[in-house]
């Protein structure tokens, strides 16, 4: 609609925000029963703003389970969540240990997830198809996801359609994440062990707008990659590369490097 497209609409305002009544309704619509059928209490269909990605992504991924002798039903998954309103009360902490257990169970699935991360949450299907435009990039994440060197690079493309409306989605030929939380907790949760591959393959507004360097004070909210002393050199390098490219005014937005005139 031509109307939300040229309008921002803060969801957080009260006069936008879901009522309890919304969400009870969004709720039955996934999973065609009432939240308190299946333990969930109205503290929690309120906690979260991404409400609507929560019973999206809880339908999708947990199996409900009735014991003919028990009451409320309960959910199985891969990481032994067994009470359904546990994740609509942490949804970031299940969605984190969901995307860690990819690294370890899918990790061509993983792999995915990081590319998108490193192309700032813009993937071009075609930069899947035709591996020789970032043959180094590619080799990196490889190495570090634990996939063998010669995988093919249409196993990914084949992969990132299971991952669509999941954790992607798709939008003229450009793979998203499918909310910016789920971006989130990628970066954070492949930070966290390849620092080194964000600062060498990560777009621009990646390094400006995710990663820190540790042990400098700074004043900042949302989820931050924190860059351990030993690749401080690295950063600077990446940045004086991109001083170099002619990216001067996106290095200096860098909130450790802000100029404050006087």
């Amino acid at each position: 609609m031509k109307v939300l497209s040229e309008n921002i609409i803060n969801l957080n305002e009260k006069k936008y925000a879901l009522t309890l009544k919304n969400r009870k309704d969004i709720f039955q619509s996934y999973f065609q029963r009432g939240h308190e059928e299946l333990g969930i209490t109205d503290k929690s269909l309120l906690k979260h703003d991404a409400f609507p990605l929560l019973c999206r992504f809880s339908s999708m991924s947990f199996q409900t389970v009735a014991d003919e002798e028990t009451a409320p039903l309960v959910i199985k998954s891969d990481n032994n969540l067994n009470d359904l309103d546990t994740l609509f009360q942490t949804p970031i902490q299940v969605f984190k240990s969901e995307i860690k257990s990819l690294r370890i169970d899918s990790p061509m699935s993983y792999c995915v997830l990081v590319l998108c991360l490193l192309f700032n949450g813009k993937l071009p299907k075609r930069d899947l198809l035709y591996s020789n435009k970032h043959k180094s990039l590619l080799k990196d994440c490889y190495g570090v996801c634990g996939l063998n060197r010669g995988t093919p690079i249409k196993t990914l493309s084949d992969i990132a359609k299971s991952l669509t409306d999941v954790y992607l989605k798709e939008d003229d030929g450009t793979l998203m994440f499918i909310h910016d939380i789920i971006m989130d907790i990628v970066s954070v949760c492949f930070g966290e062990h390849s620092p080194d591959i964000i600062l060498k393959h990560a777009d621009i507004e990646v390094i400006i707008n995710r990663v820190l360097l540790k042990k400098i004070t700074t004043e900042t909210t949302g989820y931050r990659i924190f860059i351990p002393e030993h690749h401080h050199v690295d950063f600077f390098h990446r940045l004086c590369t991109e001083i170099e490219n002619g990216n001067a005014l996106q290095v200096f937005n860098h909130c450790q490097l802000e100029i404050h005139w006087v």
